[in-house]
């Protein structure tokens, strides 16, 4: 076994990297999805003084699986995050959403969205 002399740098960071810049105007619209009332003003409240780049978050409610379908449908490339129930109107309503996401990257022609 070789031993690390001590004056070996263990740790190598990456260079720093000019961050892009973020307009500070505007907000990053999250879509809470849930059919608890509870859920959103939950969420909001936790998350209503955020800000993340010099923006704060902008909330969408919806309450329903085919309510979020129908939103993503119309302003899909204006939605940042997405906080999706599974269990909503049915058991699957929620991994009915997920399984619709990659047709709205197709509609909005975005390789950019994330999914997580």
């Amino acid at each position: 076994m070789i031993k690390p002399k001590a004056t070996d740098d263990f740790l190598h960071f990456a260079p720093e990297q000019e961050k892009s810049k973020v307009s500070t105007s505007g907000y990053w619209n999250v879509l809470i999805v849930d059919d608890e009332a509870s859920v959103h003003q939950v969420t909001q409240f936790a998350l209503k003084d955020f800000v993340f780049e010099g923006r704060k978050l902008n909330f969408i409610s919806v309450y329903s699986g085919i309510d979020a379908i129908a939103l993503l449908k119309g302003s899909a490339e204006e939605l940042h995050v997405i906080v999706l129930d599974i269990v909503m109107e049915h058991k699957l309503a929620g991994l009915e959403v997920i399984t619709y996401l990659p047709m709205v990257r197709k509609e909005i022609g975005s390789a950019d969205l994330k999914t997580y």
